[in-house]
């Protein structure tokens, strides 16, 4: 007999082991009788408590503040209302709603205020509730449900799970329901099995969450689930029941902690809102992304109008209530998801070392001196002055196709103006759009210097899905295809055929991304250094026949150029990507070529944009330099604006985009760019040129540092570039920086050549002293 049915057969049989847990108190999910006895004392022993409850019970807003009032004030009306809400199901057509986990808590809190008829009608019912909410591809079933084009196309078709084929946020609220169902019965074998299902608990945490904890969704869907995680895990603890919640360990390494700490690993350096309540912003992908310059974030900040801050619940009809309503989609009414905000406290209650409370002391109203959490967190007021950032680190994450490099990593890194940036690798993921090898945000100053803009309204479509939105490269995108995407043109495709090559040192971070695959037979590695001061990004692509590259950039501000060197107003791109305007293009005729963005004040500023002075006053922007080939036209453009939805008038975006390209036509090509971010309206960079380049290796110059790479097959064997008489062998990549009495050399170098000009400096190789010799002004080495 399959698991399937013996869970079937269990639920409808009854209590089988239930005396394993008959020790077990009530309530055990929300709180326990001690806990919600520290909430009271809390309550009545510090001031704001008391007023949080006093306004709790003034305007009671969530099923959760009821169940508090009543668990923990002795409220009876709070206890009247959830009692009538609990019992209503009893009257509701199956199928229940997908998201019952409030419903279920109130069974736990309210038990001893049922009759026995009461407890028996709705044990039935969760029983019969956990038969076809379990079930792998249950909205398949059409006699339960008659909408399997609309709905079940969200689920696991014939059944099967994997990472990407459903809709965590709509399918898996059924899953966590059905788990909490057979928690609040306290029958032990039906938890264990319910659990055990494929696609149920144990599912998640061994086959889908990646890397440690990764949703495999667009990250802004996450908010569907990790409450009802939580008061799971809460539950299975309290019935002695960890190994089924906070102490299990997928079979990848996924736990409950590294689910909720990857918000933590996704996040960039805190951004000044010209207010003293920073943003802390997130990688942000996928095709509900908001226009830059904000999208989303961990923390969100306050502007200095006294608008932003975190939610502290969530509602979507697509995520779930407790009846089916007459929407052949969506349930009847929408059950309240708890926001990051709220799985924070909770992650600082039960991980005190994870440095959530960190970023809780960031989501402080204005004119607060602590944080104030939520009573059923269970938690003290945070201040700020006593809490400890986590520490920062640079990391690759495979499976969920994401690199990330901060130049100053360990617990100074949120507050610091140095610069982080993201790279997209190829693995697909659920609700995605066209961004493999795509930078997937630059951040530095304290600010956002490249994003990837949406600008349809809704759900990603046309450029918006198109990889012409995303700092990456389009390849042939001229070759029109008729796509479910509506992008109108041949699109990079997504792959875990993608090898990487990473190296974290406190002067240079490097990672480079190579595959076959995104566009079928070429060859493209994408590599980035980090430092300080810039980011070298090299994009190459090889191929044994012609193709159309055209990589793009997206910036916000107003782009500058140098128009006496032959820029002038175009149409070039008119057919590959009509929604840019105002474009300007340069045949570079193999030159060196750059633009400028600056983050300034628009001719006409809203009068009501939350971007104050302080924002404009730092004058920030960005340099892109790009070594010549013969062949490239750069261009210049506006991006679009978002568009209107429906009848409805446009949103007014709060900066203007700059997209800088550039396109050549040839077999194989390398983009060599330099990323310089400055404040203070000037660059500071002199000079970057090239003093060597392969087909497979390339040698630059960035005013006194040398940054050498190795690109395909047999990037591991040395090889030898000379040039300004310089020469270098090395393999893999290499970072050098010239100082007047310390040489600093990163990476696998073989030997070098170096002008060092009158300076005997000291040759430091990779952290070790090394042997150096100077002579004629070049240290050659070994």
């Amino acid at each position: 007999m399959n698991r399937i049915a013996c869970i079937l057969m269990l639920a409808l049989a009854g209590p089988a082991l239930a005396a394993d847990l008959a020790k077990v108190q009530r309530p055990f999910v929300l709180f326990t009788r001690d806990e919600a006895t520290a909430i009271r004392a809390r309550i009545e022993r510090e001031p704001w408590a008391k007023a949080a409850a006093e306004a709790m019970a003034a305007k009671p807003a969530r099923d959760a503040d009821e169940l508090l009032l009543y668990a923990v004030m002795g409220n009876r009306a709070a206890g009247d209302s959830q009692k009538r809400k609990l019992l209503s199901l009893l009257k509701a057509p199956d199928p229940l709603g997908a998201a019952l986990e409030w419903r279920l808590v109130a069974y736990d809190v309210l038990y001893n205020e049922l009759t026995a008829d009461q407890r028996q009608a709705l044990e039935q019912k969760f029983r019969r509730y956990i038969q076809y909410a379990i079930k792998p591809g249950g909205t398949y079933d059409t006699d339960l449900y008659n909408n399997a084009v609309n709905y079940a196309r969200y689920d696991g078709e014939d059944g099967k799970y994997t990472r990407t084929n459903w809709l965590p946020n709509i399918i898996f609220p059924w899953k966590t329901s059905a788990n909490l169902a057979a928690l609040v019965l306290l029958d032990e074998k039906l938890i264990r099995d319910t659990w055990a299902v494929h696609g149920s608990l144990q599912w998640y945490f061994d086959e889908y969450l990646a890397d440690g904890g990764f949703y495999m969704e667009e990250f802004g869907k996450m908010l569907s689930t990790p409450g009802a995680l939580f008061l799971y895990c809460m539950g299975a603890r309290n019935a002695g029941l960890d190994e089924l919640g906070f102490g299990y360990k997928g079979k990848g390494g996924a736990t409950m902690r590294g689910h909720i700490e990857s918000m933590i690993w996704i996040t960039y350096p805190r951004v000044d809102l010209g207010s003293d309540r920073p943003q802390y912003p997130q990688i942000t992908i996928g095709d509900l992304r908001p226009y830059p310059p904000f999208q989303y974030a961990t923390v969100k900040g306050f502007f200095a109008n006294g608008s932003g801050g975190n939610e502290l619940w969530h509602q979507a009809g697509a995520w779930g209530g407790t009846t089916r309503g007459r929407s052949q989609q969506w349930d009847n009414d929408k059950t309240p998801k708890m926001g990051l905000r709220l799985w924070f406290e909770l992650g600082h209650r039960f991980w005190p070392d994870a440095g959530f409370d960190y970023f809780l002391a960031q989501m402080r109203a204005p004119g607060e001196d602590r944080y104030l959490p939520q009573l059923l967190s269970n938690i003290e007021a945070i201040d700020p002055a006593k809490v400890r950032p986590p520490a920062a680190v640079s990391a690759v994450w495979p499976q969920r196709g994401l690199a990330i490099l901060r130049h100053k990593e360990g617990s100074e890194h949120w507050e610091s103006p140095a610069p982080a940036v993201a790279l997209r690798l190829t693995t697909p993921y659920a609700h995605h759009v066209n961004d493999a090898l795509a930078l997937a945000g630059y951040y530095a100053f304290n600010r956002p210097i490249y994003l990837n803009p949406k600008s349809d309204p809704g759900y990603a479509f046309g450029f918006s899905r198109s990889v012409r939105s995303h700092c990456s490269v389009m390849v042939d995108g001229h070759i029109k295809v008729d796509d479910w995407g509506k992008t109108g043109s041949i699109e990079p495709k997504f792959t875990d055929d993608c090898t990487t090559r990473q190296a974290f040192e406190p002067e240079v971070k490097f990672v480079a991304a190579r595959t076959k695959k995104r566009y079928e037979g070429i060859d493209e590695t994408r590599a980035l250094l980090l430092t300080g001061e810039y980011l070298l990004d090299v994009f190459s692509c090889s191929d044994a026949k012609p193709h159309t590259y055209t990589w793009i950039i997206h910036s916000f501000g107003q782009g500058q150029t140098d128009r006496s060197v032959g820029w002038k107003p175009s149409r070039d791109l008119a057919d590959l990507i009509p929604q840019l305007t105002d474009e300007w293009s340069l045949p570079t005729e193999g030159r060196d070529w750059w633009v400028t963005v600056g983050q300034g004040r628009r001719e006409h500023e809203p009068a009501d944009s939350p971007l104050t002075d302080k924002w404009f006053n730092r004058r920030i922007g960005v340099v892109v330099r790009m070594l010549g080939e013969e062949g490239t036209t750069a261009y210049l453009a506006r991006t679009p604006l978002p568009r209107a939805d429906g009848n409805k008038p446009p949103p007014v975006a709060l900066v203007d985009g700059v997209t800088i390209l550039a396109q050549r036509t040839a077999p194989s090509t390398a983009f060599v760019a330099l990323h310089e971010p400055f404040e203070g309206g000037t660059a500071k960079i002199r000079e970057f040129r090239r003093i060597a380049q392969a087909p497979q290796a390339l040698a630059v110059a960035v005013d006194n540092d040398r940054l050498l790479l190795r690109i395909g097959d047999g990037h591991d064997q040395p090889v030898t570039l000379e040039g300004g008489g310089e020469s270098f062998t090395f393999a893999d990549w290499v970072y050098v920086r010239i100082g007047k009495d310390q040489v600093t050399v990163r990476g696998d170098v073989r030997a070098m050549r170096l002008r060092v000009g009158e300076a005997r400096p000291v040759l430091m190789v990779n952290g070790n002293k090394a042997a150096g010799r100077v002579a004629d002004g070049f240290l050659a080495f070994p």
